[in-house]
């Protein structure tokens, strides 16, 4: 038995190397959408004397927002504000558009619509048992067959999506993180598993007793929980978006020499470094306490200057990943939008999918045909297509065979190597307003 416990203790008590603060506090900045950056900086200038504002915040009067209130008037601008208030996406319809990429027969099709509409606004399934049992009988299934749709709801986003409890949420979450290390993966899960109530409590040497893990590791695994996963994944679709200020980091143009880039945040946002008076006092005869204060200072402002550069430069490098793939768009608009899995995008950037994920979420850009979020140059793969482009092809398929029904429209859409069901055929038509042509047989549309 002795044997065996040596070497988990001597890796569990590695991971407050490999899950430190430093690193939590960079995936932070780099989460960060760019109004939340400068309240940051703002908070730690002010108990951080080595921390100088070289160049004052310009982005908000640059992009024509406040950070104090929202812009709601008219203008000109197409404001993503106001195109996100339009839309007025609940999480129902969010999770039944994921459910429609899905190449399911009808019946597993029904048994997840069925469980989406059973979700409560945070995503929780409250009463799961009865649920299932209701189910079961709606469906003429055994309880594994709903089990097995529950596990391919919870691959849905947001993250953490079809729990039946916070624990089963927070650790949907862990999967989806794709850790690259999978002892620290175990550690994270442990303590979630066992130890969530003295996690909640801040009793971190309780499980330090109980883990074998040095309270540091314990501190940065709750610091990671904080900063990383959501309790509450449909809070984004419940709460509302009157103190939602949306400034671009980016501003892209399709000019006569191509793709025309600039970084907002680099070049009309908040800079800082550090204070040369406060530098200069650290080199003279200074009492033991004060210079080492002054040290540990110095050394937090080294490490908030490093890692807003490390910000910018990754997020340099992804949106030059995400133009590399869209300059269609940028020349043509929408419609020329082409699939791009965050996967992909991960592969050039040292961190997890729900990290870029989170990114491509907070981080607006500037384009011709509006300000969006970066998520929405990363759409998802329809068959092989965006859903811009998929309703186009069905919308040109029906105009072009007026009088076919749907199942036969489908058909034609498989030849073309476009797996599609028949339900889909119909969504896209209702949604694209295009009535049936011709008195279309309505018997073979129920086909």
């Amino acid at each position: 038995m002795r044997l065996h416990l040596r070497p988990q203790i001597t890796q569990k008590l590695s991971l407050k190397h490999r899950l430190n603060q430093k690193m939590i506090q960079m995936l932070s900045l780099f989460q960060k959408p760019y109004a939340d950056l400068v309240e940051e900086i703002k908070d730690i200038q002010k108990e951080n004397v080595f921390i100088e504002v070289v160049q004052q915040d310009q982005l908000f009067d640059y992009s024509g927002t406040s950070p104090k209130t929202s812009n709601h008037g008219d203008t000109d601008d197409p404001n993503y504000e106001n195109i996100l208030q339009q839309r007025d996406v609940t999480l129902e319809t969010f999770l039944l558009d994921q459910l429609e990429l899905l190449y399911l027969s009808e019946r597993d099709h029904g048994i997840i619509e069925f469980l989406i509409k059973h979700l409560d606004d945070r995503g929780f399934f409250t009463n799961y048992t009865q649920l299932k049992s209701d189910c079961c009988q709606k469906f003429n299934v055994k309880d594994r067959k709903v089990g097995e749709m529950l596990k391919l709801l919870q691959e849905f986003e947001p993250d953490g999506i079809g729990a039946r409890s916070i624990k089963e949420c927070l650790l949907i979450q862990v999967d989806h993180y794709h850790f690259q290390d999978p002892e620290l993966e175990s550690v994270i899960k442990q303590v979630i598993q066992k130890h969530l109530d003295s996690l909640t409590e801040k009793n971190y040497e309780k499980i330090s007793k109980k883990e074998m893990i040095p309270v540091e590791g314990v501190e940065a695994v709750a610091e990671f929980i904080r900063q990383n996963l959501n309790p509450n994944p449909g809070s984004n679709f419940s709460s509302g978006l009157s103190n939602h200020h949306i400034v671009p980091s980016f501003e892209v143009s399709w000019t006569s020499n191509g793709i025309q880039l600039t970084n907002l945040e680099s070049q009309h946002g908040i800079k800082i470094g550090l204070s040369s008076h406060y530098t200069q006092l650290l080199s003279t005869d200074l009492d033991p306490e004060t210079k080492a204060f002054l040290e540990q200072k110095k050394k937090q402002a080294d490490e908030l200057i490093l890692n807003i550069q490390r910000r910018q430069e990754n997020l340099d490098t992804i949106i030059r990943l995400i133009l590399n793939r869209q300059s269609d768009f940028i020349q043509h608009g929408k419609p020329f939008l082409k699939p791009l899995l965050q996967k992909e995008l991960k592969d050039h950037v040292d961190v997890s999918v729900s990290t870029i994920s989170r990114i491509l979420s907070s981080k607006y850009i500037r384009t011709p045909y509006g300000t969006m979020p970066l998520k929405d140059l990363c759409p998802r793969n329809h068959f092989g297509y965006t859903k811009e482009k998929l309703k186009q092809i069905i919308s040109s398929t029906i105009y072009k065979h007026p009088t076919l029904s749907d199942q036969k429209i489908t058909n034609q859409l498989n030849n073309q190597d476009i797996p599609i069901a028949r339900r889909t055929v119909t969504k896209y038509r209702h949604l694209l307003d295009i009535n049936r042509r011709n008195q279309r047989d309505a018997d073979s549309d129920s086909e």
